[in-house]
């Protein structure tokens, strides 16, 4: 299991607060540093610390699509 640490953050954290903060994220990269918004939302979930979603979702199908959820409402 890769990204333990950001998979027991990401399972704690209410989605309404993943979304204020990845919106917040976006906001800054975008102004900041000139990322896209798909590039921002990957560098939200790498801050947090997780290192390989494809891995993360195939393992736990359930945390990825609360993760998908997050992405939609922001």
């Amino acid at each position: 299991m890769c990204d333990f640490w950001a998979r027991i953050k990401i399972r704690k954290r209410p989605e309404n607060d993943l979304v204020r903060d990845m919106r917040e994220s976006i906001v800054s990269c975008q102004n900041e540093i000139g990322l896209s918004r798909m590039e921002a939302m990957q560098h939200f979930w790498a801050m947090i610390g997780v290192r390989n979603l494809n891995r993360l979702c195939e393992e736990e199908p359930d945390l990825c699509a609360k993760m998908k959820r997050v992405e939609k409402l922001t």
